[in-house]
């Protein structure tokens, strides 16, 4: 693909997000996480009865909390995988690469603040900055040669696993089961240390692919991390009139190729259908700004990351 087949696809699909933006002028729906109002007097554990963080009697529809943290983990992803990239080259924008991840780790906590508590939150920062660390102390490795502090690394990411899987299926009551968190971060893991070694191979088409991959794979984990809060806090999560389904994402983009919705017919709950927007042009709009930015600067991987806008495209 030529560059300039790429900016022209850039160009079109900056003006179907004006139409878009048009569209939806009228909507007052709070795409960003809602940051819970500080308790002063919260002094005991996060309990399913407790009025943790002053938070218990507030209430989000499940949707909404869903379409939340969609965002904030496919914003993780892509944070992450450009902080490494960054590291790895020792690129002089690296610090701000890390000052952006560790704001996206800020949203979440205030989501799972909301959720279970000023404790519960600290208990999840703590692990979540962990992993963030874990996944510099690999790039790290990789860019130094240093095989032994890349070993090290994954073994403090499986341990992280395990901690991080314990803690939601204490903290939801069994609702969100341990083997599903464990099974849904390996499989981030394994892409983010698999695209920094195609990366730092020069395989840049592998490199973005399973880049694509990471982000989508935050939206299916989001929707089970959501399903099981609501189904464990009804009353603060109610339905929005649409079941959530539990198993995954229905409709997510990945390779050009599309999972289509479970719902029976041509019907698709208007849920489904904004969480798939919201993931297209969320990725859209992160892919315009890395292929401006590799075009600017003359970086090697720029056709890879134009070729991954023409397929979000």
């Amino acid at each position: 693909m030529t560059v300039l087949r790429t900016f022209r696809l850039v160009a079109l699909a900056t003006v179907v997000l004006l139409v878009l933006a048009a569209c939806a002028s009228g909507d007052d729906t709070e795409t960003t996480a809602t940051s819970p109002p500080t308790d002063t007097n919260e002094t005991s554990e996060p309990s399913p009865d407790d009025t943790a963080g002053g938070q218990a009697e507030a209430e989000l529809p499940a949707d909404e909390l869903r379409l939340t943290l969609e965002q904030q983990l496919g914003h993780h992803a892509r944070l992450a995988i450009e902080a490494m990239r960054a590291g790895v080259r020792g690129e002089p924008d690296f610090e701000a690469a890390g000052a952006a991840l560790a704001r996206n780790t800020d949203d979440l906590t205030s989501s799972i603040e909301l959720v279970y508590g000023a404790e519960g939150a600290q208990s999840f920062r703590a692990m979540w900055e962990n992993h963030i660390n874990f996944f510099v102390q690999y790039t790290t490795g990789l860019a130094t040669g240093d095989e032994a502090a890349r070993e090290e690394a994954r073994t403090n990411l499986d341990q992280y696993r395990q901690d991080f899987a314990g803690f939601m299926e204490t903290a939801s009551e069994g609702n969100i089961p341990a083997d599903v968190v464990l099974q849904g971060l390996q499989a981030h893991v394994e892409q983010l240390i698999g695209q920094i070694d195609a990366f730092h191979a020069g395989d840049y088409d592998t490199a973005y692919m399973l880049e694509r991959e990471a982000y989508a794979h935050m939206f299916g984990t989001a929707q089970a991390l959501a399903g099981g809060i609501a189904a464990q806090f009804p009353e603060r999560f109610p339905a929005d009139g649409e079941q959530m389904s539990d198993a995954g994402h229905t409709a997510t983009h990945v390779n050009d190729e599309v999972a289509q919705s479970d719902t029976e017919g041509d019907t698709l709950p208007a849920v489904e259908l904004r969480a798939t927007l919201r993931q297209q042009l969320g990725e859209h709009a992160k892919a315009a700004m890395v292929a401006m930015r590799k075009g600017v600067r003359g970086e090697p991987d720029f056709e890879a990351a134009g070729a991954a806008l023409a397929r979000n495209t």
